[in-house]
């Protein structure tokens, strides 16, 4: 798969304003894929942790990202650019990281500390 320049091409005829355009449609392509691939793996890590509090702090997150997706559609709206994603390198190593700690572990805390760790690096990455 051929990867797209994370920083767009620069011409003598191009502006500022249009790099930056190029620039901030790509990042935000970026975070709207991290985003929906939150919120495919989320779901599944909630039946697989045991603490209930940390089940209902994942239902919540959940709903959080929802809405996220929901604002970062909106913005593309509004400056009528398609709001599809663009699979970023972070991002899917950091999902799969999530899902091997719980694959890796056994169920109980062990495994509800391991997923709090990967998930934060998610939040921290978004």
């Amino acid at each position: 798969m051929k990867r797209n320049r994370i920083l767009p091409r620069v011409g003598k005829d191009t502006g500022t304003y249009s790099i930056f355009e190029k620039l901030w449609k790509i990042q935000l392509r970026e975070l709207l894929s991290s985003e929906r691939q939150s919120l495919k793996t989320l779901p599944k890590i909630v039946h697989q942790v045991s603490s209930r509090n940390l089940k209902d702090v994942l239902k919540g997150y959940i709903e959080i990202t929802r809405q996220q997706i929901i604002r970062l559609e909106q913005v593309f709206a509004l400056k009528d650019t398609p709001a599809r994603g663009r699979i970023g390198i972070a991002s899917p190593g950091l999902i799969n990281e999530l899902l091997k700690v719980a694959g890796n572990t056994s169920l109980g805390p062990v495994r509800d500390a391991g997923a709090i760790a990967a998930i934060q690096k998610i939040i921290h990455y978004q």
